[in-house]
């Protein structure tokens, strides 16, 4: 199966749960998000975050290290451009701006 492939299962089983699913089912039934004022500066974080995240686990740990993120399938190359020449945990940081909202 292709790195690709592989990141795009973990995107939906691992992230996908803990930043959709999970506040999904902690919220009463009937509440909104509100998307004026600080909501759209919540809004714009995520959408950072978000991109951040499919900028990473797509193109640095699928296409340029043949891995995944998930830890049982790490890329078989090192990867140290784009995040990773400033931060360690460059994939990670995606969770602090989406999760921050």
């Amino acid at each position: 199966m292709s790195p690709i492939i592989r990141t795009m299962i973990f995107t939906i089983f691992i992230p996908g749960f803990w930043t959709v699913l999970m506040p999904y089912w902690l919220l009463p039934q009937g509440v909104r998000p509100d998307v004026r004022g600080t909501g759209a500066a919540g809004c714009l974080l995520m959408a950072v975050g978000i991109t951040l995240y499919f900028a990473c686990a797509f193109w640095g740990f699928a296409v340029r290290g043949k891995g995944t993120p998930l830890p049982l399938d790490p890329p078989k190359k090192l990867v140290v451009e784009g995040p990773w020449s400033f931060t360690q945990s460059g994939s990670w940081i995606w969770l602090r701006h989406s999760l921050s909202a």
